[in-house]
């Protein structure tokens, strides 16, 4: 690593634990389930979907590719504690919605 992108590999490592971390918090463990991002991928290319959900592979820590990834989060909170500030209610970003077993 050269010492001019000392930074930006910092805070570019730093960016893929972060979002580590708040998935593993949020959605807990992605590969024991079928997400939204899961079957959007399907749409797009089911075979490379179906291949990535038996064999994930560390995507690395590419500053662009975290920097699209999380600027959702970033206006959801932004923007979800403004309305929650103005509202005085408590939002939920995730809503877990469980799948029934029928037997």
């Amino acid at each position: 690593m050269k010492k001019e992108n000392g930074l930006l590999a910092l805070v570019s490592e730093g960016l893929q634990n972060y979002s580590n971390e708040k998935t593993a918090l949020s959605l807990g463990n992605r590969s024991d389930y079928i997400g939204l991002s899961d079957i959007g991928r399907y749409l797009e290319c089911p075979r490379r979907a179906v291949n990535a959900k038996i064999n994930p592979t560390d995507t690395g820590a590419d500053l662009r590719k975290q920097i699209t990834l999380n600027r959702g989060h970033w206006f959801e909170n932004g923007v979800g504690k403004a309305i929650a500030a103005r509202l005085k209610v408590k939002l939920k970003s995730i809503l877990p919605i469980k799948k029934k077993v029928l037997k």
